[in-house]
């Protein structure tokens, strides 16, 4: 829907699909997160310093948090990141995520 606004619109901002606004937000698929962390890594910087910063504040409980899905850290994610498509399409269905269409909440 945002993608075919942005198609008739007369100009183009040329961000790639993957990134835009919340480029390596939780809610992303892990295709997408492991294809930023290759071809745009820098893009993580923001979120490490983010997930560095407050990686000890917890809303309820005392369990140590991450902040991706599935215990994932952006460390884990570059790791995913050097497999193969074949072997990071065994992750499909454990990391399988509605995206930015479910909310935009940090909880």
């Amino acid at each position: 829907m945002v993608l075919g606004w942005w198609r008739n619109q007369p100009f183009d901002l040329d961000i790639p699909p993957t990134l835009g606004n919340c480029d390596n937000c939780w809610k992303k698929s892990i295709k997408v997160l492991t294809k930023n962390a290759k071809q745009y890594p820098g893009t993580f910087d923001w979120w490490r310093q983010v997930t560095d910063r407050y990686q000890n504040v917890r809303q309820v409980s005392s369990d140590s948090q991450t902040f991706y899905r599935r215990g994932l850290a952006i460390d884990d994610i570059f790791k995913l990141s050097e497999l193969s498509s074949l072997q990071l399409g065994l992750f499909d269905d454990a990391y399988k995520v509605s995206g930015c269409g479910e909310s935009c909440e940090v909880y």
